[in-house]
């Protein structure tokens, strides 16, 4: 325990607890929060291209000028994912 910590009142150290434990709650709401912009995103361009084929994620890739690594060394986070099929989908030709 560092010395300032010792010297800071028990309420004052109480309240900042709660402050530190309300910022991670509000950071993990945060990231639910896009996560499920991002669903919202990723459903309206499945509706918007109906029946169409879907293009191969290497394929998209290759057009795109950007590298995936093999399939099975390749860990993505869905947010990542979920950017590129954002500026995919923005992508006007």
């Amino acid at each position: 325990m560092s010395t300032t910590t010792a010297k800071r009142p028990l309420a004052t150290r109480a309240i900042d607890d709660q402050i530190r434990r309300a910022k991670s709650v509000l950071l993990e709401l945060r990231e639910t929060l896009e996560d499920l912009e991002d669903r919202r995103v990723i459903e309206k361009a499945k509706r918007r291209n109906g029946k169409k084929p879907c293009t191969p994620w290497h394929e998209v890739a290759r057009e795109s000028g950007i590298t995936v690594p093999p399939r099975k060394s390749c860990v993505l986070r869905s947010t990542r994912v979920v950017e590129f099929v954002r500026h995919v989908a923005e992508f006007q030709p």
